[in-house]
């Protein structure tokens, strides 16, 4: 079956262009969804380059700037959490850390990408989101489900952010907002937008700071991004952008492991990319990319059941990362087929040093410990889009070579049906891959082998769907899917042999994820709209925590008038189905958000916002070390031009 797809695949990228009379995208398919989907109808994640949604095949969710603002979020967590099928492990404390999965996968299959930039660490696979900035995102898009077609190593999924566009007027637009909450937490942010001559600029500056709503997880957290765009004559356009973050963040104490733990993190990103429209029916785009994360991470004693005293050094880790790379695609429209074939590259260096406190080298640990570890990739790809009266039909295929871990071939295949009007049927079929972490498989670690012999993890993945309206009233959503996962990368104590019997990762078991999502939002009635979702997913053979299986669900009542009031009650609900050990918790936690703007300042629009989160004192975690903050309050103002 799997090597019919891949030939199939094959014989549908090279082929060409269809030269009989087949309906272009009508009047009628443009407006499919379109009460629910305004905003959302272009999405570029999926084959690199803008496709209307009726033709998407894979499960994708877009969320919107103005979404984003209806939630008051702070961070990208913060807004993910809310996604149907994505898991967020965090504290939910102002500006927390998060681990992010998908369907079921592990935080490392997950890729995040802002505006191109890979921004997953090379030593553990994860992406750390509190360094983007949520007030600079225009949108995000994440596809649920392996994207390796398209991007390469993504076994569990895309979150793919997308940041605000530069002005288009000379007279400047903007906003400067602020917000006040318990335990001093502040949010403070400066946004300006416009066009100086033909160059236009977006700038973003802002503050986040809190001396903890729970213990004394204190945080703080400056950053900077800047936007540009200059056309080059008609065709042609150059933009850059560039952006700083440095989120320090005080974890608290982790009682089961008798440590408390602090956090700082930088990262310096910048982005060059042109445009060039080379006729009507051919465009090209080339765009390059550096990014620079250190990330430290202290550990010291606690002092409650391990020897030593309070305060002692157990740990201090430093991991210094720096990424270049690159893309390069060619867009040709012909007909009824849109093709796109392009290029990728990067290179990357991890540097790790770890140093530990008399404890740890009692049982033989280094005092100090160096590691230097370097990795290239590449990547062909295409996919070609093509309509044939009501189907859109989009295979794709790329392969991917890796300097520490060999050559990976991915192959998809989607299809969109449109049944009527209002109703879209997707499928996808797809073969998808992690390359594994670079401390994994080269640095290692604290008491960690490397494994030079680690392959990818590897993945086949099918899915199925259908997105409606129902009589124009209530828009529906509802997926299937099937994660068929081989050589998953788990780790063997003592597995490193003789003389340290260090640890290592290695290759081993199958694991099939598999289940369902529904979503459903109404139409507005009197100005009140309902909105719920959830998902749930069955793990075999059960995860490291014990999970066979996890459910999530939402549900959101929220009134706007579209004039000067919103207010929301949002509602979620995680089942993380982990052993009782990790005395994990699963209440719906509560938050109510409210906004009214008043008109104060003649040349400024003024917005009044006010906060309350947790409102029934839910306790919802993984593990108890983990604890979420009980209710707290905020309100603030921001001032719009």
């Amino acid at each position: 079956m799997r090597t019919i797809v891949v030939f199939a695949l094959f014989l549908l990228l090279i082929l060409p262009p269809a030269t009989r009379s087949v309906n272009a995208q009508s009047d009628e398919e443009r407006e499919v969804l379109e009460l629910f989907y305004a905003e959302k109808d272009l999405v570029v994640s999926t084959t690199h380059y803008p496709k209307p949604i009726s033709q998407v095949s894979e499960n994708v969710t877009i969320i919107t700037a103005k979404e984003i603002e209806a939630m008051n979020a702070y961070t990208v967590a913060e807004v993910l959490d809310r996604v149907p099928g994505i898991f967020v492990n965090f504290s939910r404390e102002f500006g927390a850390t998060s681990l992010i999965n998908i369907q079921g996968s592990e935080d490392r299959h997950v890729l995040v990408l802002l505006d191109g930039i890979r921004w997953n660490f090379l030593g553990g696979g994860n992406a750390e989101t509190n360094t983007i900035p949520v007030g600079i995102v225009n949108r995000i898009e994440i596809i649920k489900g392996p994207a390796s077609s398209a991007w390469g190593s993504s076994l569990g999924g895309v979150i793919n952010v997308i940041t605000k566009q530069v002005g288009t007027t000379e007279k400047p637009s903007g906003t400067v907002r602020f917000s006040f909450g318990e335990s001093t937490s502040l949010d403070t942010s400066a946004q300006l937008a416009g066009k100086a001559a033909d160059l236009g600029y977006y700038l973003y500056a802002g503050r986040q700071s809190s001396d903890g709503l729970l213990g004394d997880r204190d945080y703080e957290n400056n950053r900077f991004f800047s936007k540009f765009q200059l056309p080059l004559g008609e065709r042609t356009r150059i933009g850059a952008s560039a952006g700083y973050s440095g989120p320090e963040n005080n974890l608290g104490d982790y009682p089961s492991g008798d440590v408390h733990a602090d956090s700082d993190l930088e990262a310096a990103f910048a982005n060059l990319n042109i445009h060039s429209d080379l006729s009507t029916h051919l465009s090209f785009e080339v765009s390059g990319y550096y990014i620079r994360q250190e990330l430290t991470l202290d550990n010291t004693l606690l002092g409650l059941f391990l020897p030593g005293n309070t305060g002692d050094l157990l740990s201090s880790n430093l991991y210094d990362e720096e990424t270049l790379g690159g893309t390069a695609k060619f867009v040709l429209t012909v007909g009824n087929h849109t093709m796109v074939t392009g290029m990728e590259y990067g290179s990357g260096n991890l540097d790790q040093t770890i140093s530990t406190g008399n404890l740890l080298q009692s049982y033989g640990a280094p005092a100090n410990n160096r590691t230097d570890s370097d990795l290239s990739q590449w990547a062909v790809f295409a996919n070609d889009t093509f309509l044939w009266g009501r189907w859109a039909i989009t295979p794709g295929l790329r392969f991917d070579h890796n300097s520490v871990s060999g050559d990976f071939f991915s192959p998809s295949l989607g299809i969109t049906y449109q049944l009527k009007k209002n109703t879209v049927l997707r499928a996808t079929i797809a073969r998808g891959f992690h390359y594994p972490p670079l401390a994994y498989a080269d640095g290692g670690g604290l008491f960690l082998d490397p494994n030079p012999s680690l392959d990818a993890e590897e993945v086949w993945s099918y899915e199925a769907g259908v997105e409606t309206t129902i009589g124009h009233a209530v828009w529906l959503k509802a997926n299937l899917f099937l994660h068929d996962q081989d050589k998953t990368i788990t780790g063997v104590s003592g597995g490193g042999g003789p003389p340290a019997f260090n640890d290592i990762y290695v290759n081993s078991k199958a694991i099939k994820r598999r289940g369902v999502e529904v979503e459903i939002e109404t139409k507005p009635v009197c100005n009140l709209t309902m909105h719920a979702g959830g998902a749930y997913i069955h793990i075999d053979p059960p995860t490291d925590t014990g999970s066979t299986e996890r459910w999530t669900g939402s549900v959101a009542f929220s009134y706007d008038d579209r004039e000067s009031i919103y207010a929301e009650l949002h509602g979620k609900y995680t089942d993380w189905d982990a052993e009782p050990i990790f005395q994990s918790q699963k209440d719906m936690i509560w938050e109510f958000h409210f906004r009214k703007k008043v008109s104060v300042l003649p040349c400024a629009g003024t917005t009044f916002f006010f906060a309350a989160h947790n409102i029934f004192n839910g306790s919802q975690y993984i593990n108890a070390d983990s604890r979420n903050p009980n209710r707290w309050l905020e309100a603030g103002v921001e001032f719009s031009f």
